[in-house]
């Protein structure tokens, strides 16, 4: 079979949530950021959130997309899927549901206090 009969693959890509088991599809290119965002969006109740994409294949190291970076295939036996606080323990200690942290928007100030007690050991 030449270049010229050979399939050419689908035009979006299929991201696997290890939470609720589901497949997601989305467009070559769309910033995993997004893709996770909207995965979110659709758990269930209980389902632990997930903090990013990775493309996985068995015996090799997991490549992770960072929240800008455009998924993409990377061929024969690798596939999308994301991975959650409890699946990584590297991220929240692995335990228990967590939520994500908001993010800050661009050009919005956010003020805040913190209160400090200062303690005197001098005696």
């Amino acid at each position: 079979m030449d270049e010229a009969e050979a399939p050419s693959p689908p035009p979006f890509l299929e991201v696997k949530c290890q939470s609720s088991g589901m497949k997601r599809r989305f467009a070559r290119g769309t910033e995993a950021g997004f893709a996770v965002s909207l995965i979110n969006k659709k758990l269930g109740l209980g389902d632990p959130f997930a903090v990013h994409i990775e493309a996985f294949k068995e015996g090799e190291e997991p490549i992770s997309f960072g929240p800008s970076s455009a998924l993409v295939d990377y061929g024969n036996g690798w596939r999308l899927q994301t991975v959650s606080q409890v699946d990584s323990p590297g991220i929240g200690g692995g335990q228990g549901v967590g939520r994500p942290m908001a993010m800050p928007l661009p050009g919005v100030m956010v003020k805040f206090s913190i209160c400090f007690v200062c303690v005197s050991l001098a005696g």
